[in-house]
């Protein structure tokens, strides 16, 4: 099955966070259990989570990085990371460890991989 996905570039002040909160909010009562929330900065994760959190969602909001490499160095996904909102920059998807240049792996797979893709 295919997943949707959308990107909104509107200017400061517009309410593109409450909208995504509301896309987020929509797809976890339909039953899917995990989202990617790209951002041009991770100073913008603590506003995520109060835009989910003043709609009534009260999903956790991981930490894109520390979240794909705790899983990636073998101590495994907590149960709570398994599901919610994963938190991410723009940079993160062309960023890579050391481990993970020498394995040929990248954000982007681990990315797709924590989706279930």
């Amino acid at each position: 099955p295919t997943r949707a996905g959308f990107f909104l570039g509107d200017g400061a002040g517009v309410g593109k966070g409450r909208q995504l909160a509301a896309v987020i909010l929509d797809s976890l009562a339909r039953g899917r259990p995990r989202h990617i929330w790209f951002s041009s900065s991770a100073d913008l994760r603590n506003d995520a989570i109060r835009d989910l959190t003043d709609l009534g969602c009260h999903c956790p909001v991981h930490d894109g990085c520390a979240s794909l490499d705790r899983a990636t160095k073998g101590l495994g996904a907590s149960k709570e990371s398994q599901a919610g909102v994963l938190f991410s920059t723009y940079a993160t998807l062309v960023s890579a460890t050391s481990g993970q240049k020498a394995r040929g792996s990248s954000r982007l797979s681990q990315l797709v991989a924590w989706c279930g893709g």
